[in-house]
């Protein structure tokens, strides 16, 4: 079965990631870390729950690079150690986009490596 998260930065100060499932949109994001409970009070148990900025919300492509690491949309990944690109979903796969090229992710992943994501070095795309 497949492993459906997502991860999202904290928007209270801290910026620290959160990883968990999606349980609000627009216009608030909030992300549960843990399993979500809910008694007939409608009352949430056992999970943190955090508020997280929308533009940074990613889903887990349920792949992993060659480090082991789980790869999340807008990951920003070199292949083969040369080339530079982000994780995006597009036409129901995901793949590694730049200005040039598209990667399939599901065929290229064993010779990938996260080195940063677009939120917190957008700059690394300059290059």
């Amino acid at each position: 079965m497949r492993e459906i998260e997502f991860r999202g930065k904290r928007i209270d100060g801290n910026k620290n990631w959160v990883i968990g499932n999606l349980i609000g949109n627009n216009p608030y994001y909030i992300i549960a870390s843990e399993n979500i409970k809910i008694d007939y009070n409608h009352t949430l148990s056992n999970t943190s729950v955090q508020l997280v900025d929308p533009k940074t919300v990613g889903q887990y492509t349920g792949l992993k690079d060659k480090n082991d690491k789980k790869i999340y949309e807008g990951d920003i990944i070199n292949i083969n150690e040369a080339k530079w690109g982000v994780v995006e979903f597009y036409h129901s796969q995901w793949y590694v986009k730049d200005a040039r090229f598209i990667f399939n992710l599901h065929l290229d992943c064993h010779v990938c490596e996260i080195t940063s994501n677009i939120h917190e070095n957008p700059e690394l795309l300059d290059m």
